[in-house]
């Protein structure tokens, strides 16, 4: 595969013309399967014979001749890309026929009649999704969608979700360390500390003075035995 783009998707879609298509073969099917888990949110793949012949473990002539049966009963199109240093783009043909009655409805109407229904927590991205496809161009006369030359729509549907998922960072507050508590606490106790320590420098009583001592002697001792403690447990 040429660069990270082309990592395989966790889903694979075979549709029903592919799948129970009494010309291609069962490779070919699982070959047109992995050519949809690589297709990008463009909705082609960049992958090379080469590496179809060491996934399958079939020679690169077998890959080209499978391909071409797909190819022949219109289930993919390839094209080279000149421009981009003569790699060839396989576009995966999953939608074959209109869907019955779809001929007017609106691309909102189209992914619920392709895609189903989806969970509720997916209900913000299907409007991100639509959002995105229905933008129209500078000129206002199409929409992102229909300047494609293929749209799969569930294809398209599972490519978002994925790439969503790859640059989505979960949000959450760091926890502090160990490390990082015991030197809060460390800080606390010296604060109070130095609060005694300069109360301790007014005059006071012998009395007075006698139980400030008192206690400051106890918050040394105590502040040495917890971090001495907690050295040794560490």
């Amino acid at each position: 595969m040429e660069n990270e783009k082309e990592r395989p998707s966790f889903w694979a879609i075979i549709p029903a013309t592919v799948r129970y298509d009494d010309v291609v073969g069962s490779t070919a099917k699982l070959l047109f399967a992995e050519i949809t888990a690589l297709s990008n949110q463009e909705g082609y793949c960049w992958a090379s014979n080469q590496y179809f012949a060491e996934l399958f473990k079939i020679s690169i002539t077998q890959v080209s001749r499978l391909i071409k049966s797909l190819e022949d009963r219109g289930f993919l199109k390839s094209e080279v890309d000149r421009a981009g240093g003569n790699l060839r783009k396989i576009y995966p043909q999953i939608i074959t026929e209109p869907v019955k009655g779809s001929g007017n409805k609106s691309f909102k109407e189209k992914f619920d009649d392709l895609v189903g229904s989806i969970p509720a927590d997916l209900y913000e991205e299907r409007k991100a999704f639509i959002d995105y496809w229905t933008a129209k161009n500078d000129g206002g006369k199409k929409e992102h969608w229909q300047k494609q030359k293929t749209f799969a729509m569930r294809q398209r549907w599972s490519t978002w979700l994925r790439n969503n998922k790859k640059w989505a960072k979960p949000e959450y507050k760091k926890l502090p360390s160990d490390s990082e508590i015991r030197q809060e606490n460390k800080k606390q106790v010296e604060t109070e500390t130095q609060r005694m320590i300069r109360e301790a420098k007014v005059e006071r009583t012998p009395e007075e003075q006698a139980r400030i001592n008192k206690h400051l002697a106890e918050m040394r001792k105590k502040l040495s035995n917890k971090f001495t403690y907690e050295h040794k447990g560490s």
